[in-house]
């Protein structure tokens, strides 16, 4: 049988297994997602046989009535409606998307995993958002969010943190049906359209309601009073607790605690519709700010801005850094000859700093706080720091709307003053915040010398001991009053010296605990000639501060 023939005979059996087959890959993917009454249109269409050597992929899309190809477009998720109008001549005349097809897209777009999927990377410290997975922001595909103002996939500094975590902003879980629909995207005028649901219109309290539900359901229901947490139940219309007596609810969390917190997982299921319901609303902060919303009332007003109308500050997430060197200075010491510290005290204790974002007055760029020179000033609670009006910074500056009006990023600095002012700058700044850094060492070399003069202060001299108490008093009192840590350390040094000789004399019983001592001490005196190179490597070269700070830029951590 010729060739031809043959694909003659096999497209006439109408089988929609061959008919599949001989249909070019294009269409044949958007087939299967047709019902069955279009599916048929399909198999009673019979086109020219082609070239068994070359099968036409043109000829079967252009034979198609226009009806059709606007069925099979509608029935498109949000990705595959632009992609096939991006990329298929055929669909190009026909799809014409709106906004709206254009923000589900976007939306279907950041819950991929190439975007981060829907994991949200964030919990919670002392009331703050803190990153949970800090790994995740070095990573290639560093999770994005949309924003529906100017229509962009962005990283999460470009937004309030309420606009990536708070329930009806953040992306729906992955297993939610929210996440697979179909476009709403409908032919032109004179077609039949199809039921669509409407978006869902933002709560009135901007999903604070919703909020606080969601915080009831997951938090710890052990962490309030049963008869406070039965009022919260009450005052939020738990259906799972419908009909419920305070004496049945005292009784449950009381004796099976297990099964209250069951009974707030049904609810949760409960709220499954509410979750990602105003991403359609989500704005980015340079969206909000040609929207006037950081307006000197709204600043005023909410908790995390600050800053004025001009000079808007919006706190982000809180991330665990090591010392104010790595949250001013974030890689600095990566380019530096003196190199990363390799011993334990500058490991430290990790703590959680908020970082900002503020917009540059000049040149309208968004960037993190320390762009703009301001940080926190010395003292205890460093990492507390916020911007407010009235605070002191780093450099003695007072914070009025006067000096946040003025203020400018880094590039624009050096653009009215020149490279070398702000390599000047730069260099006040790191060697302020380099005497900074022995603040936690002392910390915990001054626990260690409390520790042992209670624990063998009874192997000396009382005369002895009370002469070391003393050097320790005098040493909080200086700590208290502000004194530099730079400038405490060789005090520390030496009372830890003396601490070393005093109980040395203790002979076998203090062995174990003077070869710890002896160690801290020798970390210590190596921990501070690092500190002391760092300083004079900057204060030869402060240029390169300035180059690492406008190679940079405003981006955070």
């Amino acid at each position: 049988m010729p060739q031809t023939d043959m694909y003659s005979s096999l497209l006439n059996t109408r089988s929609p297994v061959v008919v599949l087959h001989l249909l070019p890959p294009q269409l044949r993917v958007l087939a299967l997602l047709l019902p069955q009454r279009l599916f048929n249109l399909i198999l009673q269409w019979t086109p020219s046989p082609p070239s068994f050597n070359r099968r036409p992929s043109g000829p079967f899309l252009d034979g198609l009535a226009v009806e059709l190809k606007e069925q099979i477009a509608r029935l498109l998720d949000p990705i595959g409606l632009i992609s096939l109008r991006q990329t298929n001549r055929h669909f190009l005349e026909i799809i014409k998307p709106q906004r709206k097809q254009f923000i589900e897209r976007l939306l279907a777009l950041e819950c991929l995993p190439g975007h981060g999927g829907s994991l949200l990377p964030f919990t919670k410290c002392h009331g703050r958002p803190l990153w949970s997975d800090p790994g995740v922001l070095k990573t290639q595909t560093r999770p994005r969010w949309a924003c529906t103002g100017c229509k962009r996939l962005l990283p999460y500094y470009h937004f309030q943190y309420k606009f990536l975590a708070e329930v009806i902003w953040q992306k729906p879980p992955t297993a939610y049906p929210e996440i697979r629909t179909i476009t709403s995207w409908e032919p032109g005028l004179g077609r039949i359209a199809r039921a669509v649901t409407p978006l869902t219109p933002l709560p009135a309290d901007g999903g604070r309601s919703i909020q606080d539900r969601y915080n009831l359901i997951v938090g710890d229901i052990l962490a309030i009073s049963p008869n406070e947490l039965f009022n919260q139940i009450r005052n939020h219309n738990l259906d799972s607790f419908e009909g419920m007596h305070y004496g049945d609810f005292l009784r449950l969390i009381t004796y099976s605690p297990e099964n209250i917190r069951n009974l707030f997982l049904w609810n949760l299921v409960s709220m499954r519709s509410s979750f990602g319901s105003s991403r359609h609303h989500r704005k980015c902060n340079a969206c909000q700010y040609e929207s006037h919303v950081f307006n000197n009332a709204t600043i005023a007003s909410h908790d995390g801005m600050f800053g004025t109308e001009r000079f808007p500050i919006i706190s982000i997430e809180n991330h665990m850094i090591t010392s104010p060197l790595d949250r001013y200075f974030p890689g600095v010491l990566d380019t530096m000859q003196q190199g990363q510290p390799s011993k334990r005290f500058y490991q430290g204790v990790q703590h959680p700093w908020t970082l900002w974002m503020a917009r540059c007055p000049r040149c309208t760029r968004w960037q993190e706080l320390r762009a703009f020179r301001i940080g926190a000033g010395a003292g205890y609670w460093f990492q507390a720091w916020e911007p407010t009006m009235g605070q002191l910074t780093w450099d003695g500056v007072i914070l009025t709307q006067e000096i946040f009006d003025k203020a400018c990023c880094n590039a624009c600095f050096m653009e009215q003053n020149g490279r070398s002012a702000l390599a000047e700058y730069l260099c006040r700044w790191f060697v302020f915040l380099l005497e900074q850094q022995p603040e936690d060492v002392q910390s915990e070399l001054r626990s260690e010398a409390g520790r042992f003069t209670t624990k063998y202060g009874e192997m000396t001299s009382p005369k002895r001991v009370h002469d070391l108490n003393q050097k320790i008093l005098d040493f909080d009192c200086l700590r208290s009053l502000g004194e530099s840590p730079w400038h405490l350390s060789p005090r520390l040094q030496l009372l830890l010296k003396d601490l070393f000789r005093m109980f040395g004399r203790a002979g076998d019983k203090f062995l174990s605990e003077k070869q710890s001592l002896q160690q801290t001490l020798q970390q210590h005196e190596e921990y501070l000639e690092w500190l002391v190179g760092c300083k004079g490597e900057v204060e030869r070269n402060p240029d390169f501060l300035a180059k690492w700070a406008l190679e940079r830029g405003g981006e955070p951590l």
